[in-house]
């Protein structure tokens, strides 16, 4: 595990491309919210296809997460935890690592993420 305290763009696509969902199984990036002095954050767990969830400071859980609705509504990914094991998503609820890397690095840039993009409000029920 590396820590980078202020990541590059080569930084980043190199750690999105890495995903194996094998031995590099997902990475978190960290960015300081300047309003609350919290951090908030991106999960991201997988291989070719990732589940990305964007976590805002002080949250208890993820408020969105990247859909790709074109994927097959029956389809499901597995996303290795680790110790913790498999879990199996809809693949509506994972992307390919480069529309995840698209959105990452806008939020990087921008420091919210992408109004017109794949992000989706987790619906709580």
């Amino acid at each position: 595990m590396a820590i980078i305290a202020e990541p590059s763009e080569e930084h980043i696509k190199a750690a999105i491309h890495a995903l194996d969902n094998e031995t590099h199984l997902g990475l978190s990036l960290f960015q300081a919210d300047e309003q609350s002095e919290r951090e908030e954050r991106i999960v991201v767990m997988g291989g070719e296809r990732v589940n990305v969830a964007y976590w805002p400071a002080s949250a208890e859980e993820p408020a969105f997460y990247l859909r790709d609705n074109s994927a097959d509504t029956l389809a499901q990914v597995l996303i290795n935890y680790g110790d913790q094991g498999e879990l199996a998503y809809p693949a509506q609820e994972t992307v390919e690592q480069e529309i995840a890397l698209e959105e990452i690095l806008y939020f990087m840039r921008h420091r919210r993420i992408s109004a017109y993009g794949a992000w989706v409000p987790y619906e709580t029920t």
